[in-house]
This record gives C-alpha cells, structure tokens and sequence, in this order.
C-alpha cells in the first residue's frame, strides 16, 4: 500500500504540473497521452485497493477457434447459447458469480451479455467471451476493444487452423505487457494427425515457438478438446472415449492456482505495465538543465541589453540638444553658487535678471519645481509616446531572438518578460525622466564639486572673485579717506575712475570665472550620453535579467518535479517487476 500511495502522489504532482502547463512546448498529442495515462492508473489503483481479490479473464481469438465452447465447458452449462449466433460472437458475454451485481462494474461491462453463476470455485472470477478481431464487422472489433482495458488476465485462444491470426496476434502483443497471458490451443483431436504445412511441425510446438519468437519467455499452453467436453457435460458424449487433453489442468489452474495472492499479484503487474508506459512519457518531457543555458545567454542578453539603451540614451540626448541654451545657463550659475562677498552680490543681481526673463524657474501645479526636473521634464515630454514603446517592443524582439538561436521556448520567456519589465520597471516614460533627472543632477554635483587638481583651482579662482572686488573697494575708500584728510577732494574724473577701476575688476573677474568655468554644450553632452546609458541600463536590465531568472528558475522547478516522479514511478514499477515475476512466471507467460 505504501507502493500504492507514493504513486498516487507522483500523479498528484503530475497532474498539477499538466494543469500549470510545461515550460517547454510540448506536442498536445504527448499531453493527453500522458493525462489518459495517469487517468489509466488512477483506475488500476482504485481497482486494486477497491476489489484486490475480483479477477477479469478474457478470451480473445479469431473467429470459430472454440471460445464460446471453451466457456461453456468452463462453465458446466450451454451460457454461450443464450441469443448468441454461433460460430460468430456478436456480443461479449459477462460470466459472473451471482454475488456480484453488474451495475457495480465498471462501464464496459454493462453493456455485455451476462450469466450469474453460484459456483464458489469461480468467486472472485469473471470471465468474458469476447467478439472475433479477424472478421469484417467493424462493429465487433469496436466491442472487443472496449472490453480489454477492464482485463487483467487474457486467455490466447488458437486452434488447429487458427493461431496465427494477424490481427489477433498483433492486438496480443499490443497487450502484453500490461496484462498476464495464457494461452489454449483448441481442437487439439485434429492437432495429433497434422503438422504444420509450413514448418513440418506440430502445431502445438509451433505455437509455443512463436510465441517465444514474440517475447513471450515459457508460455503457459493447454491442450484442448473442448467439443468432447461440452458434449459430455450435456450428456451427449456418454461412451466415448476421452482424447487426453489438458482440461482438467485448466481447470484446476483457473478455480485453485489462481488464488487470491495471485489475483492481487496479477493486477499490481498490469499497474507495473502502466508505470513503464507512464514513465516514458513523463521522460520525454524532462527539460534539459537550463542553469548553464542561462549563463550562456546571460551575456548575450547584457550587451543586446546595453546597446539597446544606448538607442535610448541618444533620444534622450537629441531631446537635450533642445534644451542646450538652459542647461549651459543653469551649469554657468551653478559655477557662481559658492562665490560671496561683493562679486556674489553681482553675480546675484545677474541671476535676478535672467529670472525677469523666465529662464530659470517654472511653477507648475502650485510647487516650485527644481531646474533639472523641469528640463529633464521637457526632455521627456519631447520624445513621442510611439518610439518609445517601439524600443521598448525591440528590446524584447532582440532578447527573444537570442533566446531562440539557443534553443529556448519563446512563448513563455517572452510572458516572463512582460511580467518583470511591468514589476520592476513601471512606464518607460517615467523610468526615462527618472533617469534623466538622477543623471543631470548627478552632473551637477560633479561640476559643482570636481576633484583633484581641478578642485583647488577652482576654490582658489572663488578666494579670488569673493576677496579681490573687496579689496579694490577698500583702497578706493581709503584712498578717497586719504583724500578728505588731506583736503584734496576728488573731482568727477577720480569718481569715475574708481568706478571704472572697481567694474574693471568685476569684469576681470567675470572673464576669469568663465575660463576657468567654462560651459560648453559639446563637453557636458558627451558626459551626460554615457551617464544616460549606464543609468538606464542599470535602471531597465534588471528587469529583463529578471524574467531570465525567473524562465530558468521554472524550468529547474519543472525538472526537478519531473525527475522526482520518474524516479517514483521507476522505483515503484521496478520494485513490482522484480517481486511479482517470479511468483507469476509459473501460472503465466513471462514477456521478455
């Protein structure tokens, strides 16, 4: 039961597995083989726990072989007779033990002929006549194989002239490992005055040989006479000497060898059957190991990842070529901040007036917004909607392409990268103003606060233009002091050159902040491109490498559930094999 219970788990993880759909495509025709598949063994497990002991045997031979006799004899009774047409079978007929009320078997059964016995020998033993499998009335062929499948046992029924059947054999051997097989060669009274036309031997060694040549490793033959024993349970045949057959063998084998051990046995091969056929077909659909498939395209997807920003980071930059004047402006006042003194009262007033001029600040919504944002924003608001969607659409294109050069299933990866790039990245107009704004702000720290060599010049350049316009503006005082005590007064002319000395100087130093602060459009454009691409890749790969992750994280999942059914199923039919071959091989043909 513990064999019982591990598989029906295994099919627990199969069937959520098939209801969360494979990864990997997979044919449809391969799915629902292995749905009817599991379906097929839910039955033969509910079938063992249910009735462990209830044993189905089947006839099955071509058309005049002796199956309705050999029921019949089997029987002790003239069952066969009842509305059937004999030598053909046209419906299969049900003997079962009166116990057993045939609206409680399975489908299949309901639809045959049945006969209820009281013999207690046949218990826990239903047997079947089926229709012929070689004749040309399709709809017999139909009934046959609706009943097989309820079979756990089959009776090969040949005779004298009929054992070799194409279609018969060839449904024995579709058959025959899921199912124990016996095997009757009836009219054994015409076998003992021929041989076999086309190997001179007889039939009876033939069959034997054949079957072996089929797979079947010691087959399990009885010798049958079965009309002298139909006639002489009817009373017909009182007299006549009996032709030495093995009957009485086969009815020592069906009512007492078949014991309810064996019966259990019986049912748990045909499950071993059914574990093999399930176990190929969970095994075509093991995924490769995708964790070294990844890394492999893990590269690939980076640099197509980074290139593809770099388209993004030039719209971004041609969007910015609009904006040049304002950013020179803002990048030239950001030079000034950290100057005092006079020169920063200067530069102040100058910033006032470009204020007038409405060059510096945007109220928007009732809030002041800061100067990149505002820039950044019209930056943004100068890319259309439909090209960025169509970067965004070819990212994706050239990822999945790699991912199919390489063999992945596109389909799914795909799935995965809408879901990541939505999660993680958000709109891409948003994600490009996110990135423009944190970039040129970025820049303007770097400008603001530059390092090395650059930064001693200019804080030395500041000392300058802070205490230099002071300077100038106390030797004027003093000089004009020195004047006053002296009673030389200063005319117009030294007035007007004081003044033109102290707006030499603040131009002076105005030129001297502009070479040493230069602003140039064509040097922070070159900056800000490769800030935009690193920050946009940093800001949209994860996504992308994300879905990655995510692909490969499911197909190991699916793997690694995979690889743990097959190892149950394998285990568990193994383990069948290998205690019930034994047991059976006396009673049954063993198939190699």
């Amino acid at each position: 039961m513990n064999r019982v219970h591990a598989v029906r788990l295994a099919m627990v993880e199969l069937r959520r597995w098939l209801a969360s759909g494979p990864i990997q495509p997979v044919p449809e025709k391969d799915l629902d083989a292995l749905g009817k598949q599991a379906d097929e063994l839910g039955l033969r497990l509910d079938k063992l726990e249910a009735e462990p002991s209830m044993l189905t045997v089947v006839l099955l031979g071509g058309t005049g072989v002796g199956k309705s006799t050999i029921l019949n004899c089997l029987s002790g009774s003239r069952i066969a007779d009842s509305g059937i047409q004999r030598p053909t079978t046209q419906y299969s007929t049900v003997y079962h033990h009166e116990s057993i009320k045939i609206d409680t078997l399975p489908e299949p059964f309901r639809n045959c002929r049945s006969v209820a016995h009281s013999r207690d020998e046949l218990r826990y033993k239903i047997l079947i006549d089926t229709p012929d499998m070689d004749g040309a009335i399709p709809e017999h062929h139909e009934r046959l194989r609706a009943i097989l499948p309820v079979a756990d046992a089959v009776l090969y029924v040949g005779s004298a002239e009929k054992y070799h059947d194409r279609a018969v054999w060839d449904l024995m051997k579709q058959h025959a490992s899921s199912r124990a097989f016996a095997f009757i060669l009836n009219k054994w009274d015409r076998c003992l005055a021929s041989l076999d036309e086309s190997t001179g031997r007889p039939p009876d060694e033939d069959l034997r040989l054949s079957l072996e040549g089929a797979g079947f490793a010691s087959p399990m033959l009885f010798r049958l006479c079965g009309r002298q024993w139909e006639a002489k349970q009817s009373g017909m045949g009182a007299g006549i000497p009996l032709i030495e057959d093995d009957f009485e063998s086969l009815q020592t084998w069906l009512t007492e060898e078949l014991d309810a051990r064996t019966i259990h046995d019986i049912k748990a091969r045909g499950i071993a059957s059914e574990l093999d056929k399930a176990t190929q077909l969970v095994q075509k659909m093991i995924p490769p190991d995708w964790s070294k498939k990844s890394e492999m395209l893990a590269g690939p997807w980076g640099e197509a990842i980074r290139a593809s920003v770099s388209d993004y980071a030039e719209l971004l930059i041609d969007a910015a070529d609009k904006q040049s004047n304002e950013l020179e402006r803002h990048f030239g006042r950001l030079g000034r901040l950290k100057v005092g003194g006079l020169f920063g009262i200067y530069l102040h007033l100058a910033d006032r007036l470009m204020h007038l001029r409405g060059s510096l600040l945007l109220i928007s919504g009732g809030q002041a917004e800061t100067e990149m944002s505002r820039i950044a924003g019209k930056c943004i608001e100068a890319i259309p909607t439909t090209t960025s969607s169509d970067h965004r659409e070819a990212i994706v294109d050239r990822l999945l392409m790699l991912a199919s050069r390489q063999d992945w299933s596109v389909e799914p990866l795909k799935q995965e990268l809408e879901k990541s790039t939505r999660r993680t990245g958000g709109a891409m107009e948003t994600v490009l103003a996110d990135v423009m704004t944190r970039e040129l702000r970025t820049l303007e720290n770097d400008y603001i606060d530059p390092r090395g060599s650059k930064r001693a010049i200019h804080v030395m350049v500041r000392q300058l233009c802070q205490w230099v316009p002071i300077g100038v503006l106390v030797g004027i005082g003093i000089s004009l002091l020195y004047s006053l005590f002296t009673f030389r007064f200063w005319g117009v002319g030294e007035f007007f050159s004081a003044l033109l000395l102290f707006s030499l100087t603040i131009a002076a130093l105005h030129f001297l902040m502009v070479w040493v602060f230069p602003v140039h459009w064509g040097s922070l454009r070159e900056k800000l491109r490769q800030r935009l691409s690193d920050g946009l890749f940093m800001q949209v790969s994860p996504g992308y490498m994300q879905a990655l992750e995510t692909y490969t994280a499911r197909a190991l999942k699916e793997r690694e559930v995979l690889l743990g059914i097959e190892k149950v199923l394998v285990g568990v039919r193994d383990q069948l094999r290998l205690a019930l071959e034994r047991d059976l091989s006396r009673l049954f043909a063993r198939k190699k």
